[in-house]
């Protein structure tokens, strides 16, 4: 446990995923989780779990370490919130390889990877991502053999971990204290971090600049991955300008960068907020896995709403609903989605914004598997009191033990949240335990007002509070039923020229009608470009929200985040735009990076480049419409932002 966070993480031998969170996992299982190690490279290799060198057509020799980590932490722990064999033996086969082959001095990993060549940077950085795979088998099977293969690794003294994202380890070391309490480890983490702090002080993630009012610009992973380091030290140390650093930070990626949909821009830089900017889906699992260290180190319920928004809208949005493709780039409003239809600068003209199975550039295949299983294991938390907290919200269930006696106590939560405002509570104890007294804390979110709590039918007396959490210690019986009851009002949300729409948690999108167009793809997956193939270009019409905003609540299907069948659904009133039409061009210009210093430094130098081909792109919105070039009123349907892949999120204001 972290000595100084207000809630600490469970083991993830006691947390399972039911309901439509368990449907997501087994998606991830029958798609690009379970089928990357057949079709795509580095996944096809051995990767970590050989000492053989993975070679690839680009990149460094770290290179494809990355993304190969990310796959094996996300294909693990979805093994584990599914109690599958298969999964947990394959993941665990990569895991015990590397933990039980370190070289005489203790370092763990790829020979080549040791020492990088001609004073590089980043060889170490893959150590990082590929550790908290290490860090998931732990939580569940408790080898202590994983805890002394790291120690020896980190005290082998074969590398400083102080420079660009090679400081990363810092986040191994700081989990790694809290597990042993050896000095020795955090005195490592103290040092590398001091050292990064002095070499890199210009740097947006540094202390200095974290503590600034100075606008962040940097490689959106880039500032996730390395500006969450601060927590981690505070969590080991108890300092508060750490943790002040990384609050007012990411107080500044709110103001200067969030999207609608709940993670910041990052083509591939923190880009602002335009209605066109988008968020590689790298970034959507770094921003939650860093706000989760937020909300165990403050406490603070709103790091539990951002987390939520996130991975209720932008996390599902940058995958089909089959878990079989992905974007790399993905936007809040995008009407084309084919091999040239990137609309960011950022290589524009290119497929990073299609749905592939796999792009050149594989991080974010690795980095999409470890997404959800990630917030299903932060759903429960631990407090001081051993106590229990829901922090986040959806079906599943935690075993573990609480109160004063450390009494085991099973919690089921039903509920089919975030698309019903009930969310249940099943108290379970062992025959023989009479009742346990424990604290039971739930999050109220800070969109919902007038939450309503009851236990065994009868209202709580405690003070319910918007943005707050709310303790309830009893003595708790076998079958205790608790319920919250999290009311859902339509809310229309303006957007800088524009508006959305929103319901309880979730945005909601309007779907565009598409036309498929099979593209040849050697993955063995059904792979499409897609163009509309239907009407997309409106402006809301809504004077009131309550009145003209109609709620259609359908049956909820095991796959919630489905077109075909969503939950809910909005009518709203709107008019055709006249002449708003998507962008063709023969030529475009676009930003090429260095690609050697951008995959050495992370740092991107970009010139400007002009190509030719028949170009389709998502158009700005239209400003000061006017009476004349708007059509009838007419009612349109909103899904949401979730299932959704060609959709319009943010609307002109008729």
């Amino acid at each position: 446990m972290f000595k100084y966070a207000k809630l600490n993480e469970f083991e993830l031998s006691g947390i399972k995923a039911e309901g439509w969170l368990r449907k997501y996992l087994e998606n991830q299982k029958n798609g690009l989780t379970g089928k990357l190690g057949c079709y795509a490279m580095p996944f096809k290799s051995k990767g970590w779990g050989s000492k053989s060198q993975v070679r690839t057509a680009r990149g460094e020799a770290w290179w494809p370490y990355e993304p190969y980590g990310y796959w094996i932490e996300g294909m693990l722990k979805t093994g584990y919130l599914l109690d599958d064999a298969e999964f947990i033996k394959k993941a665990e086969k990569v895991v015990k390889f590397v933990i039980s082959n370190p070289d005489k001095d203790g370092y763990m990993g790829p020979v080549f990877l040791k020492n990088a060549p001609d004073g590089k940077k980043n060889y170490r950085w893959p150590h990082a991502v590929f550790f908290r795979a290490v860090a998931a088998y732990y939580s569940s099977k408790k080898d202590k053999k994983a805890l002394k293969a790291l120690t020896n690794h980190f005290l082998s003294n074969t590398a400083d971990h102080n420079s660009k994202r090679d400081v990363c380890n810092v986040e191994a070391m700081c989990w790694l204290y809290s597990k042993t309490g050896d000095e020795r480890i955090i005195n490592k983490a103290l040092k590398a971090y001091k050292e990064y702090n002095c070499d890199e002080s210009d740097a947006d993630m540094s202390l200095k600049s974290m503590l600034s009012n100075r606008k962040a610009t940097t490689h959106g992973v880039s500032f996730n991955e390395i500006s969450k380091l601060a927590i981690l030290i505070y969590l080991s140390t108890g300092e508060e300008t750490y943790l002040n650093a990384v609050v007012n930070t990411y107080k500044k990626i709110d103001r200067d960068h969030m999207l609608i949909d709940g993670v910041h821009s990052s083509s591939e830089n923190l880009n602002g907020k335009t209605v066109l900017e988008s968020h590689e889906t790298c970034d959507i699992s770094d921003f939650t896995w860093a706000s989760g260290y937020l909300l165990m180190a403050t406490g603070d319920s709103s790091y539990a709403d951002k987390i939520e928004r996130a991975v209720f809208n932008a996390a599902p949005a940058s995958v089909t609903e089959d878990f079989k493709e992905l974007q790399y780039f993905s936007s809040p409003n995008q009407i084309v989605s084919d091999g040239s239809s990137n609309h960011n600068k950022f290589y524009k003209g290119g497929d990073w914004m299609a749905y592939r199975p796999s792009f050149i550039t594989p991080c974010c295949v690795g980095s999409v598997n470890r997404l959800m299983p990630n917030y299903v294991s932060r759903m429960w938390l631990k407090d001081s009191n051993n106590g229990i907290t829901a922090a986040l919200y959806g079906p599943g269930r935690i075993t573990t033990k609480a109160g004063f006696k450390n009494t085991e106590v099973t919690i089921v939560q039903e509920t089919n949240y975030p698309f019903n405002e009930n969310i249940h509570f099943q108290i379970r104890l062992d025959q023989t335990t009479s009742a346990v007294e424990f604290p039971f804390t739930l999050r109220i979110p800070g969109w919902c007002e007038n939450a309503e709590i009851s236990i065994n039918g009868e209202n709580v007396k405690e003070k319910i509070i918007s943005g707050r959490f709310v303790t309830l210690k009893r003595k708790y019986k076998h079958n205790d039923r608790i319920v919250l009851r999290l009311p859902m009002v339509p809310k229309c949300i303006k957007w800088k020229e524009g508006v959305a729409v929103e319901y309880g948690s979730v945005l909601y999108a309007l779907p565009i009608k598409e036309r498929l167009k099979p593209v040849k793809s050697a993955e063995g997956f059904d792979t499409f470009d897609r163009y509309p193939a239907g009407p997309w270009n409106y402006a809301l019409d809504i004077k009131n929200p309550d009145k003209d905003i109609k709620v259609i609540f359908n049956s909820t299907p095991q796959n919630v985040w489905s077109a075909e069948t969503p939950a809910i659904e909005l009518r709203v009133p709107a008019r055709r735009v006249k002449d708003w039409k998507m962008i063709r061009c023969k030529d475009t210009e676009y930003e090429e990076v260095d690609l050697q210093k951008f995959l050495n430094d992370r740092v991107i130098e970009v010139v400007k480049r002009q190509i030719k081909g028949d170009f389709h792109f998502t158009p700005p919105l239209p400003k000061k419409l006017k009476s004349k070039h708007v059509g009838k009123k007419e009612q349109i349907t909103l899904i949401p932002y979730g299932a959704t892949t060609l959709r319009m999120t943010i609307f002109p204001i008729c």
